[in-house]
């Protein structure tokens, strides 16, 4: 009878899985995910109740059940937070979608021809999921039609919702191919103007939030170090790793058109340049870092003004590759010389027209070449959000620098000591302050110019501090 009464239980959990986690409805991954985190959740619960119980019993502590039943709720929620990290992958990737499908619209016969068309693409990540499960859909039975509605149903995507929603109901109607084209082109400026949009007022908001950690944390240690030093060196580094923190985060938000593909080394070398110059400003003092970075920002802004050109002469190439395409005359060569301007686009393009040949090829050129140049003029409106930032934290050691000095002062003069006397800990505070000077302005230098920042920024900082410490000589003395 048990057995029997396991057996049951078994199926009966096996169908819940099967049906709370179904692949038509979720997709592949999105369902192994949901199936996984059930069974944890179940797992800790059950963990929960059987560490409750020897609580109970005088056993076993009682964070061990609270701990196993916080965990059984972040596994229980796991599922939605996946989700929402899908759907933000697969709306960063729609315009490279939209940029796809074009040149296939002129010829594919329904919407569903052209979402299977991205499964050949070498370019295209996260829509190959919703393209799979667009495929098991027509393998389950549904029509072409049906199957199209429940993908626009049920995929996160908003832009790709919209897509299929518009497309199915443009082919009910009989539109003409060569308006549904149009309209993904009107898709395609669109999710990238809305992409921009969104990633203005993120990155903004977390420049703020940046500034205010930054200048809390700097202002705050001086103050802290009078009765807890080990409290205002805390409070030091957490400017410096908040500040790296941001900076990775407002990379990794920016949108992939706009920008153009990018050097490795140069973006390496960028990247490295800030904490070269915290370094030496720890270990040699203010001048050495000051001198260092005056070489490295020779050197890496020669470097990126090639990197500039080489991203003009590659927009060059993509409006003679669509002015070529639009005559008829062989493409191919201009448009590959154009992937510094237009990134992972080109291989999109290209796997298109292999497969789809030329026809709608010059609409589809002409469109992302007016595409790009909006979605770079979008691009350039963030520095003046990026140097108003880069100013205000640029400030905060150099207040942090002047404030200690005063509290220095102030201590000594309360002891009774002499005026050059030093009290224990605030020099190794002072030096930790100045080398994190550098790194405070990363996220400023990150909006402005993501892939190849300016460590300009890091200079004005250590300028600040020396400005401050000699400023301070004079008002103390």
């Amino acid at each position: 009878m048990r057995r029997g009464a396991v057996r049951v239980l078994a199926r009966r959990l096996h169908i819940a899985l099967n049906s709370a986690a179904d692949p038509l409805v979720s997709g592949p991954r999105l369902a192994m995910v949901k199936r996984s985190a059930i069974l944890l959740s179940l797992l800790l619960a059950a963990s929960s109740l059987a560490a409750a119980a020897a609580w109970a019993s005088g056993m076993a502590g009682a964070w061990v059940s609270i701990a196993l039943a916080l965990a059984s709720l972040a596994a229980a929620l796991l599922p939605s937070l996946w989700r929402a990290v899908y759907s933000s992958l697969l709306e960063r990737e729609a315009p490279l979608v939209l940029a796809y499908i074009l040149p296939y619209s002129p010829v594919a016969p329904t919407v569903v021809d052209l979402m299977l068309s991205t499964l050949r693409s070498r370019s295209l990540r996260w829509v190959k999921e919703e393209a799979m499960r667009l495929k098991m859909l027509l393998d389950f039975g549904l029509d072409p039609e049906r199957a199209a509605a429940v993908l626009a149903e049920t995929t996160p995507s908003r832009t790709l919702r919209g897509l299929l929603a518009d497309y199915i109901a443009a082919q009910r109607l009989g539109t003409p191919k060569s308006r549904l084209s149009m309209s993904i082109v009107e898709s395609t400026i669109s999710a990238v103007k809305s992409q921009w949009a969104g990633y203005m007022k993120t990155s903004q908001a977390l420049g703020e939030i940046a500034l205010t950690v930054t200048a809390a944390s700097l202002i705050l240690a001086p103050l802290a170090a009078m009765t807890s030093p080990p409290a205002a060196q805390a409070l030091v580094a957490a400017a410096a790793v908040s500040s790296l923190a941001f900076s990775a985060v407002i990379i990794m938000l920016r949108p992939p058109l706009g920008d153009g593909r990018q050097s490795t080394p140069l973006f390496l070398a960028s990247y490295a340049a800030p904490p070269a110059l915290s370094a030496t400003a720890f270990l040699l003092g203010v001048e050495a870092s000051l001198a260092l970075g005056a070489v490295l920002m020779v050197v890496l802004e020669a470097a990126s003004a090639a990197a500039s050109r080489r991203e003009a002469a590659a927009l060059a190439s993509l409006r003679e590759a669509a002015a070529r395409a639009r005559v008829g005359l062989e493409f191919e060569e201009s448009l590959k010389r154009s992937s510094d301007a237009a990134g992972p686009i080109v291989e999109a393009i290209l796997d298109a027209a292999r497969m789809a040949g030329r026809t709608g090829v010059s609409r589809a050129l002409d469109a992302i070449h007016s595409t790009i140049v909006e979605a770079r003029s979008l691009a350039s409106a963030t520095r003046p959000a990026a140097l108003l930032l880069g100013a205000a934290t640029s400030l905060a050691p150099a207040v942090s620098i002047l404030l200690l000095r005063v509290v220095e002062s102030a201590q000594s003069s309360w002891a009774g000591s002499p005026p050059f006397w030093q009290p224990p800990g605030y020099q190794g505070l002072e030096a930790a302050i100045v080398a994190v000077a550098p790194l405070v302005t990363l996220p400023a230098a990150a909006l402005h110019r993501p892939w190849r920042p300016s460590i300009a920024y890091s200079l004005v900082a250590l300028a600040g501090v020396a400005a401050a410490g000699v400023l301070a000589g004079v008002l103390i003395a």
